[in-house]
């Protein structure tokens, strides 16, 4: 009788702590039973191969290495836990339904990201640019590219492509070009810096800043005057090196404008448009005219230039100012009045054109008047 005794012929009876397990054996007896293992002794539970104690009545499979995010479900074979799945034999990996793009499920359903990458989206990590990437993308941590129509510009920087670049400008979008402050769009590439107010004769060229054309010289901040060397005498300086004259001007020389007074200027000069000025020792007769000037005048004579006097017809000159007029055989006892015409002297008379007899009143009885009121006696005769 195992773990008994016979009670009586035939007839096993078992021992304190055993039960009957056949006619002739009796088996210990474990309260709560043996769990993956056999009762070894009352009270004392033994664990299958492959199996280890976990407590008193209970034996767990054996799984060397562990079972990381499960358990072991029998010797040697590794179950997962659930929202994990079969990594390794002995792991278990979380599951993420999606994926975890640029990093890692960390626990069911929980996306991670690598190092170098932040959270996007549940289920997506982007990567890590310091200082961001202005017109690009982060490509990887610390790496930014540059979007289509854009170049690198620094690290963390694109700038524009504008093919042709950009003249006093910048390439705002690809292919499209923004001007500076103080210049305005003049071709698709290019921009011309303003000037307010034009520039007349010249060029901007620079905000504000007016330069004049090859020719032409600075008068005011947006005009340019054309230059004519040696200036324009009453005129402008129309274009370089030709000058024009003023209205009442007419051209006198390449420089030169001289006043214009309709029917000249006798003896004078032409001071201003339509205004005769005299010479020098000439004076003003008619608006046209000058005269010249003999101080005392000319008598019976004419001022024939300043200061000398020329005598009328039928005159002689007798002093520098003074002209007497002409008798041909001259005038006896008189004086020559005007030209050819004699005039006595006082007390006498016309005696013939050219002579004059002295008056004697009462006549000169045997004798003549040998002087005015003289009377002289004819030979012979006594007074």
């Amino acid at each position: 009788c195992e773990n008994g005794f016979c009670e009586s012929p035939g007839k096993c009876v078992c021992n304190e702590g055993y039960s009957k397990e056949t006619e002739n054996t009796c088996a210990p007896i474990c309260e709560g039973g043996c769990k993956n293992g056999l009762c070894e002794s009352p009270g004392k539970c033994s664990c299958n191969e492959g199996y280890s104690k976990e407590t008193e009545n209970t034996c767990a499979p054996i799984c060397e290495g562990g079972c990381k995010n499960g358990f072991c479900e029998s010797p040697g074979t590794c179950s997962c836990n659930e929202g994990y799945s079969k990594d390794t034999e002995n792991t278990c990996a979380p599951i993420c339904e999606g994926g975890c793009k640029n990093g890692f499920c960390e626990s069911p359903g929980t996306c991670s990201c690598d190092e170098g990458y932040s959270k996007e989206t549940k289920n997506s990590c982007a990567p890590i640019c310091e200082g961001g990437c202005k017109n690009g993308f982060c490509e990887s941590p610390g790496k930014c590219s540059c979007n289509e129509g854009y170049n690198k510009e620094t690290e963390n920087s694109c700038a524009a492509i504008c093919e042709g670049g950009c003249k006093n400008g910048f390439c705002e979008s690809p292919g499209k070009c923004s001007c500076n402050e103080g210049y305005r769009k003049e071709t698709e590439n290019t921009c011309a810096p303003i000037c307010e107010g034009g520039c007349n004769n010249g060029f901007c060229e620079s905000p504000g800043k007016c330069s004049c054309n090859k020719g032409y010289s600075k008068e005011t901040e947006n005009t340019c005057t054309p230059i004519c060397e040696g200036g324009c005498k009453n005129g402008f300086c129309e274009y370089p090196g030709k000058c024009s004259c003023n209205e009442g001007y007419k051209k006198e020389t390449e420089n030169t404008c001289a006043p214009i007074c309709e029917g000249g200027c006798k003896n004078g000069f032409c001071e201003s448009p339509g205004t005769c000025s005299c010479d020098e020792g000439y004076s003003k007769e008619t608006k046209n005219s000058c005269a010249p000037i003999c101080e005392g005048g000319c008598k019976n004579g004419f001022c024939e230039s300043p200061g000398k006097c020329s005598c009328n017809e039928g005159y002689n000159k007798e002093t520098e100012n003074s002209c007497a007029a002409i008798c041909e055989g001259g005038c006896k006892n008189g004086f020559c009045e005007s030209p050819g015409k004699c005039s006595c002297n006082e007390g006498y008379r016309k005696e013939t054109e050219n002579t004059c007899a002295p008056i004697c009143e009462g006549g000169c009885n045997n004798g003549f008047c040998e002087s005015p009121g003289k009377c002289s006696c004819n030979k012979g005769y006594s007074k």
